[in-house]
């Protein structure tokens, strides 16, 4: 019998205990990466905190399906710093496709925040 067969002969119950514990290990213990912030990212925060309140912030949003799940968590961070400096955010994308997805993320953060349109 070859390796192949045996692994196709243990019975799936224990195959998900086995992806259980292994995805629970990293939840109960976790490694505690340390998390570099990079010169860019300083500077547009740095940028933000001193801007006076009141200011407008314009904030590019163009972004589509395809590249949402990594600029839709920037947008939301960058949307959550604006509001908590009670900046008045205008949001605008270049991108057809990206609209609907722009006014969702502005509309949910704004929500979240307390902030409202106008």
């Amino acid at each position: 019998m070859t390796f192949a067969e045996r692994m196709l002969r243990i019975d799936r119950r224990i195959i998900f205990l086995l992806i259980g514990v292994c995805t629970l290990i990293p939840l109960l213990y976790p490694v505690g990466l340390a998390i570099k912030v990079s010169s860019e990212v300083r500077g547009v925060y740095d940028y933000i905190e001193a801007l006076p309140e009141g200011s407008v912030f314009l904030l590019s949003l163009d972004f589509d399906p395809a590249s949402k799940p990594e600029l839709y968590p920037q947008a939301i961070a960058l949307l959550r710093h604006a509001f908590q400096k009670n900046l008045r955010v205008i949001g605008m994308t270049l991108w057809v496709s990206g609209t609907g997805m722009a006014d969702g993320v502005v509309t949910q953060v704004a929500k979240e925040m307390g902030k409202t349109s106008g």
